[in-house]
């Protein structure tokens, strides 16, 4: 259960120290599963029991003098396979999401004036196998996956048919199945290597090599009580960053530090199961940004606070129905209310 929270917050570290790597992944190639849970919060198996097909409609009215309201619906249709979702903007059809099983997405059309665009899936065994993406009709890109015996992510190749580019992914794991590296190629040469091999209590192993190599490594510290704290250390880029991430004893998340060359904090996260607080601060210290998450006993999310430094920017509350789908979201800042979003479900 650690190591696989452990992975998890890796991938975490690494979305968050890119945007100074110029030979970070593509952005597609951070998402090797399926696509699942559009809507799933207001479209849950539950309600697929009680209608054969949900109609919600959205109403958005805005506060300034050049007032105009835009009228969304999102429309689900269930069949013996799966089910279909799709989106409207004041009656044009933006997007439709097809579900195998309702979970796993097997096709995604967006429409705009200007272009279509349409990305289908294949599955084997509940995996993605396939990505094909289409452009006005012309295949543009397309990504195959492959996995070891024991289920994981073995190597991902992709081809982009417009710029001639070829890409890919290797990953490498231990006899215990953990990974140990993960190699990155565009056009057959070999760009950048993750390393996860550590010494002792998480130092990273110095390396000279032409191949950008960033390396990750992790251990844990148990307390009396039971409590853990996760370390994660990284050489990201050139630059080191200290990931800290605190646990109960029964492996619950309460808090996450990150930190520049080990002692800069740039990102706090601090968890309840009434609110989330989530602060950015500055290389010298200074407060950036707070932006703060409130819930109801019962998990819905009623509210949201952003703050830049210490001044309020916007806040959002949410309402919900006896069913706990939502019926509205209401943007406010410091002179009042923006807008509101007003939701109606029609059963079909």
């Amino acid at each position: 259960m650690r190591y696989l929270l452990s992975i998890l917050l890796i991938s975490l570290t690494f979305h968050g120290n890119t945007q100074k790597n110029k030979q970070r992944l593509p952005k597609r190639f951070m998402q090797h599963s399926a696509y699942s849970g559009f809507g799933d919060n207001q479209f849950s198996s539950e309600k697929k029991k009680r209608y054969k097909s949900t109609h919600a409609e959205t109403s958005y009215s805005a506060r300034k003098k050049t007032k105009r309201t835009k009228t969304n619906s999102i429309t689900t249709h269930n069949n013996q396979y799966g089910k279909t979702v799709s989106i409207y903007i004041n009656g044009t059809q933006v997007d439709t999401f097809t579900y195998l099983n309702d979970s796993l997405l097997i096709e995604h059309l967006s429409i705009n004036k200007k272009k279509t665009m349409r990305e289908v899936r294949t599955y084997d065994n509940g995996k993605v196998s396939t990505l094909q993406i289409f452009y006005n009709g012309k295949l543009s890109t397309k990504e195959a996956f492959y996995y070891t015996d024991f289920g994981k992510i073995m190597r991902s190749e992709r081809t982009n048919l417009v710029s001639k580019q070829s890409s890919a992914l290797h990953y490498y794991y231990s006899d215990q199945q953990k990974i140990v590296k993960t190699e990155y190629y565009v056009n057959n040469t070999l760009k950048t290597t993750w390393d996860f091999s550590c010494k002792e209590a998480g130092e990273i192993e110095q390396k000279n090599d032409k191949i950008t190599t960033n390396q990750v490594c992790r251990y844990e510290e148990q307390n009396q009580n039971g409590n853990y704290i996760l370390y994660i250390r990284q050489l990201y880029d050139g630059a080191y960053y200290l990931s800290k991430s605190f646990f109960t004893k029964d492996s619950t998340l309460y808090a996450i530090e990150k930190y520049y060359q080990d002692t800069i904090l740039m990102h706090q996260v601090l968890l309840t199961p009434s609110f989330t607080t989530i602060t950015e601060f500055s290389p010298a210290g200074k407060l950036i940004m707070t932006h703060s998450k409130y819930y109801s006993p019962d998990k819905k999310l009623i509210e949201e606070r952003r703050y830049s430094k210490n001044k309020f920017l916007l806040k959002k509350t949410y309402t919900y129905n006896p069913q706990n789908e939502l019926l509205s979201e209401t943007t406010s800042d410091a002179k009042g209310v923006l807008n509101t979003k007003t939701y109606r479900y029609t059963p079909f």
